[in-house]
């Protein structure tokens, strides 16, 4: 079971070599949850009596998957609840179709990001660990737009076909 950010980014470079098509080369990724902040949730599981309840409802509405970025695309697998191990790959889509909006870098502990899934009308919520904030930079350098706030600093915004990120900046294995 991997503990590790280097070791869960290695199953997801295995598992992602055995469905990428020839060329494709892996950037970064990120492991993330569904849902509301964890810190909210930590808050309400600590309420007496019934914060058990909340805790376990929270927790098995909670969603885990990794999402990857290539060169070309973002990947998206789910992740194992228990293990953090990538399960089954469920989708990819292109970097020019931007999925990603509102990623917000918190400055403690947790982190967040909206992601359109295919076939859904409405971003999902997704947050991360601080971990992840070197890879999350890789995201932001393909897809600046997608930084929340980023409108009122006259980033532009996507322009279909053009990806912006450079693809020699792969982040280290160096856990910070």
């Amino acid at each position: 079971m991997p503990l590790t950010r280097a070791g869960m980014r290695k199953q997801v470079v295995q598992n992602l070599s055995q469905v990428a098509p020839p060329g494709e080369e892996f950037v970064a990724c990120v492991h993330v949850e569904t849902g509301m902040s964890p810190w909210l949730a930590h808050l309400l599981e600590r309420i007496p009596l019934v914060g058990g309840l909340i805790g376990i409802a929270i927790y098995s509405s909670r969603e885990y998957y990794f999402i990857t970025l290539t060169n070309t695309s973002l990947v998206v697998h789910r992740a194992a609840r228990l293990t953090n191990r990538p399960k089954d790959f469920m989708f990819a889509v292109p970097i020019a179709a931007s999925p990603i909006s509102d990623i917000k870098k918190g400055w403690l502990l947790w982190s967040r990001m909206h992601f359109l899934f295919p076939g859904e009308l409405k971003p999902s919520r997704l947050n991360f660990h601080r971990i992840w904030n070197a890879d999350i930079q890789h995201f932001i350098a393909a897809m600046p737009h997608a930084v929340e706030g980023a409108e009122k600093f006259g980033v532009a915004p996507a322009i279909p076909g053009q990806g912006t990120f450079a693809a020699d900046a792969v982040p280290s294995d160096q856990q910070r």
